[in-house]
């Protein structure tokens, strides 16, 4: 296998590139982008700090695939992409992301300003995918994307519901703020099972369905346990981006309402299974109270079972969301946010200046230059928070751009071949992934934005094939994928 894997890397797609090159890129890529959507903070900390900002592995990958993009870009003297309204909006959100940068540095804040600008130096991510699919072709690249990424997902969901099982056996269960294993895992692991289904779905055969439902179980005692309530959001997205590409398709409407009808039910599984936790405990299996670090439990709920405060954790959640228990906090910091906003409309409040928008009890890390703590909960309030309006709307412009051509494209194509469902797939992540920035911090995250704009760039890829022509070859269907009908 790892030999069929280091073959596929080395593999170039009509370049001149050196091997070693094509599969160091592809290594790196690969290796942290699965790494970060499987592993999460466990993979991407490495424990030095430059001045008092801890690094993370994203920072180092992001060098070297740096260098490495500027060694292929002067062999090759060309860009894998076109200048069009959506690379040229990034590039130019990430000159500003500089521009903001120094301007940080010069207003004396050196390492809370380098903190900020991880908002938009991830989009180097996005970049860094178009040239590693000019080196081995979409298809390949898509194909290893998803199946490390698969890989990663799976066992990092597993090894998270097997830390818990056995804490839970030994008696010694800790709960972080309800939450047992970090949040974005919970994002990763919906993911996942979009794969998952869409394959089964798409090839209904034994083994895909056989897949789907191993994988079924853990994904759903993942979620139950990390307890991010706001993934909900993230299905409900899926489901209703399903509606919208699949509505007057008549060819594929049955297609479509299978995906929708599978995620619903994904959906609707979770929310049962979650309210219903604390009906599958028999005792106390929770860790004394001086271990417990969770601060929405009280001391009466260390007498309760673990299962029984995350069930109310949930059942809180979906009966009173805009209440104590719920996204009440999330409330005030939006409403304090919007005010900064209207403060400072043109220019941001920039990157650097500590901001405390909800109560330090909310966060992990109290506020600090190196913590997010007090940011507005949503990556998309931030950005316009620290850059203005009229920065932020290169972003909006280019995602707007990308969805809707996109979905133009999930309009005509077809989608019962294997270029329909990496698009597909690609457009339901991506929203999933909006969702969950909705109601997260997200682009600030180390080991959330590499995935996103990794999966931008292969939206990107396969949409705008005009744009992605490297060779002198016509470009077919979808930028290149083969058309593949499904067997039942």
């Amino acid at each position: 296998m790892l030999r069929s894997l280091s073959s596929q890397l080395s593999s170039a797609h009509e370049t001149t590139l050196p091997p070693w090159l094509v599969q160091s890129y592809g290594v790196l890529l690969l290796f942290y982008v699965a790494g970060s959507l499987g592993f999460t903070t466990d993979f991407a900390h490495i424990g030095i700090e430059l001045g008092r900002l801890p690094l993370y592995i994203g920072e180092v990958c992001l060098a070297a695939l740096a260098a490495l993009t500027l060694i292929a870009f002067w062999q090759r003297r060309r860009l894998p992409f076109r200048w069009d309204p959506v690379t040229a909006s990034l590039a130019l959100l990430l000159v500003m992301g500089g521009v903001f940068l120094v301007a940080g540095w010069l207003n004396g804040y050196t390492v809370s300003a380098l903190r900020d600008a991880a908002l938009v130096y991830y989009i180097l991510f996005f970049f860094f995918t178009l040239f590693w699919i000019e080196m081995v072709s979409l298809e390949r690249a898509l194909r290893l994307f998803w199946t490390v990424g698969l890989v990663a997902i799976v066992l990092g969901s597993g090894i998270n519901v097997l830390e818990y099982l056995v804490q839970y056996a030994q008696n010694e269960l800790v709960l972080r703020f309800g939450h047992f294993g970090h949040a974005s895992l919970a994002l990763s692991s919906w993911i996942a099972m979009l794969l998952l289904a869409l394959r089964a779905i798409w090839k209904p055969n034994r083994q895909n369905w056989l897949l789907f439902a191993a994988f079924l179980p853990v994904f759903l005692v993942n979620e139950v346990i990390i307890a991010y309530r706001s993934i909900l959001l993230s299905i409900a997205a899926a489901v209703i981006l399903t509606v919208i590409m699949f509505v007057g398709r008549r060819e594929h409407w049955q297609f479509g309402l299978k995906i929708a009808a599978v995620l619903t039910a994904l959906g609707v599984l979770l929310v049962a299974l979650s309210v219903g936790w604390g009906r599958l405990d028999i005792k106390n299996h929770i860790a004394p109270a001086e271990e417990v670090t969770n601060t929405e439990a009280t001391t009466e709920a260390t007498t309760e079972s673990a299962l029984e405060e995350q069930a109310s954790r949930w059942e809180r959640g979906l009966s009173d969301p805009t209440g104590q228990g719920g996204f009440s906090f999330r409330l005030e910091a939006w409403s304090e946010a919007w005010k900064i906003i209207l403060d400072h409309p043109v220019t941001g409040l920039g990157y650097g200046p500590s901001i405390l928008l909800h109560s330090e009890g909310a966060c992990v890390e109290q506020a600090g230059e190196t913590s997010n703590c007090g940011n507005p909960h949503n990556t998309f309030l931030t950005l316009v928070l620290r850059m203005g309006v009229p920065t932020s709307l290169l972003y909006f412009g280019a995602l707007v751009v990308a969805i809707l051509t996109g979905l133009r494209h999930a309009w005509s194509v077809r989608l019962d071949n294997a270029s329909g469902l990496y698009l597909v797939l690609l457009l339901l992540s991506l929203v999933s992934m909006l969702a969950y920035a909705f109601m997260s911090l997200f682009f600030e995250s180390p080991f959330l934005s590499a995935p996103y704009w990794t999966v931008f760039g292969f939206l990107y890829a396969c949409t705008f094939p005009q744009a992605h022509a490297v060779t002198e070859q016509p470009q077919p269907q979808l930028a290149g994928l083969p058309e593949k009908q499904p067997t039942s």
